[in-house]
Order: C-alpha cells, then structure tokens, then sequence
C-alpha cells in the first residue's frame, strides 16, 4: 500500500517519538514515524511519518483520534499534511 508524509507531533510534552513507532487512526494500524526529534519551537516531540494513502484527505486527518504505540505505550498525537510551525512564532520568541 502507498504512502504519504504527514507531519505529526505528540501531544504530552514529556513524552518523546525516536522513529518506527506505529501511528494509529482510532485504534486502527495507519502508518509509522520515520523521523522524529523534541521540537523546542512547538513544544513536544515532532516528526514525519508516512499514512496510507487512503489517509490522504485533510477532513479525513482532522476527524481521527490519532494515537503513536511506542513500545506498548499509546500516546495521543496531531497529524498533518501540513508542516508544523507557530503561527506568528509566539514560542520562539517567549
């Protein structure tokens, strides 16, 4: 099945992604991280990770409850097509 790259970022702050971990849409299998590091200007682990492509719709993102299994732990995440960034880059400069 084919892929795309989201962007996608966790949604505690002290929890971290590294890469491989699964990305679940509402329990269900959808992707894995392929890269991820702690985003000091978001605030929280943030990386890229490949959705199937019948993930590829905006609403279809923003409707999931989007979840990462990390070594058995699930942890709530925000996926999406669009890279992550602070408007306005409010964290940068606080």
């Amino acid at each position: 099945m084919s892929a795309l790259p989201a962007s996608i970022m966790l949604l505690d702050p002290g929890q971290k992604m590294f890469h491989e971990e699964s990305v679940l849409r509402n329990g269900t299998p959808f992707g894995e991280v392929r890269a991820a590091e702690y985003g000091h200007t978001l605030g929280g682990s943030a990386g890229l990770a490949m959705v199937h492509r019948q993930a590829a719709g905006e609403a279809f993102i923003e409707r999931g409850n989007w979840t990462v299994d990390s070594a058995g732990n699930i942890f709530p995440a925000r996926v999406s097509l669009r890279p992550l960034y602070t408007p306005g880059m409010q964290r940068i400069r606080a």
